[in-house]
């Protein structure tokens, strides 16, 4: 019984006591700003940013319609940059995360890191073959 109790805690504990091994990307940002954003472990995240407000926000505080536009003037999204280069579809198919279908799942592409023959779980981008712990997860 006393055995069975220890290797139950024993069991629990592991997983506490060893370490994440992160990705190039995640060491990156923590050596570059001291923190990561959506870092799992509270001491390593960064604090959201604080948004000033010159003014508090009225509720329910209607304006006079300056903002008011009519659907047929031009109204454009800014860009936040700008490129010449053309975007491109991503094919889908097998790749680290198992099989991607591109018409039917959103996605993204994420860098697997600088080594492509022997990757391992010290030299993936955001993830690669052998760090698949950030595949299905959401940007």
């Amino acid at each position: 019984m006393k055995s069975t109790t220890a290797s139950i805690f024993l069991a629990l504990l592991l997983p506490a006591v060893m370490a994440t091994t992160h990705t190039l990307c995640y060491n990156y940002f923590l050596n570059k700003d001291g923190c990561v954003f959506s870092a799992a472990a509270s001491d390593q995240r960064c604090p959201a940013p604080v948004k000033e407000h010159s003014t508090p926000v009225q509720a329910f505080d209607m304006t006079s319609g300056s903002n008011m536009h009519k659907r047929s003037e031009n109204r454009r999204l800014e860009r936040r940059y700008d490129t010449t280069r053309p975007s491109f579809a991503v094919a889908g198919g097998e790749g680290i995360c198992g099989f991607y279908n591109s018409t039917t799942d959103p996605g993204v592409c994420l860098w697997s890191g600088p080594e492509q023959n022997s990757p391992t779980v010290e030299t993936a981008g955001w993830l690669n073959g052998a760090k698949t712990s950030n595949c299905g997860k959401r940007v």
